[in-house]
């Protein structure tokens, strides 16, 4: 997953995460390290779901946000839109996994005949009158 970090100066960078779950802390054992005492050891992590990306907060002296709403144990699915919140940073994900961010699949809709349908009303006229003459 690509994730961008913006710190509380605006500074921003990018990370490239190769495993499904990215853990979120200040410690050097993370996927994704965040400076400054008020971030927890491990503070939150981003999961790799069936039906996409979670965030799990784990505690920690600062509140993990999700467009400024407290997190409670669990957020998601995350969307491109969302913004977590972690001690002054911000961070997105701007990709899942090792692939390119696309816009979702637009299935179009079957194409619509130029030509009306035949009325069965008719053809089933037209198919008695072949098979059963009328008297002249």
């Amino acid at each position: 997953m690509k994730v961008q970090i913006i710190d509380s100066k605006g500074q921003r960078s990018e990370l490239h995460v190769a495993a499904d779950t990215a853990s979120i802390g200040r410690g050097d054992d993370n996927a994704i390290i965040l400076k400054g005492w008020t971030v927890g050891k491990r503070q939150a992590s981003i999961e790799s779901r069936a039906n996409g990306l979670y965030l799990v907060d784990h505690g920690g002296i600062s509140v993990t946000e999700v467009n400024g709403k407290t997190v409670e144990g669990e957020y998601g699915p995350l969307t491109p839109d969302d913004e977590i919140g972690i001690a002054g940073y911000a961070l997105r994900v701007l990709t899942a996994g090792g692939e390119t961010a696309s816009p979702p699949a637009i299935t179009p809709e079957p194409a619509k005949p130029t030509v009306p349908a035949p009325d069965p009303f008719l053809m089933t006229q037209q198919l008695q009158a072949t098979v059963v003459p009328t008297a002249a």
